[in-house]
């Protein structure tokens, strides 16, 4: 579900370690829409990788930006202290 902005086909997105550009998306009625704005549920084709359940999506402005951010993401989890 769309919470702020609005999706549209071509955007990028990221989710945990996996990305996908929009080539198409569905509504619940499964009608092709080309934009999705906030409160908007919508199933996203394009999906490289699956994101695991609860991952928070986010765009990011292009394909080559999102090789970035998986290397910040990394660097995040692997410099975090343990707990315990």
């Amino acid at each position: 579900m769309v919470q702020r902005g609005t999706l549209r086909k071509g955007d990028v997105l990221v989710a945990g370690t996996a990305f996908c550009k929009v080539r198409t998306m569905q509504n619940h009625e499964g009608i092709k829409v080309d934009a999705a704005g906030p409160s908007t549920p919508v199933e996203v084709v394009g999906w490289r990788d699956m994101p695991t359940p609860g991952d928070i999506i986010l765009e990011v402005e292009s394909e080559v930006n999102h090789q970035d951010f998986f290397q910040k993401s990394i660097l995040v989890v692997t410099t975090m202290p343990a707990l315990g």
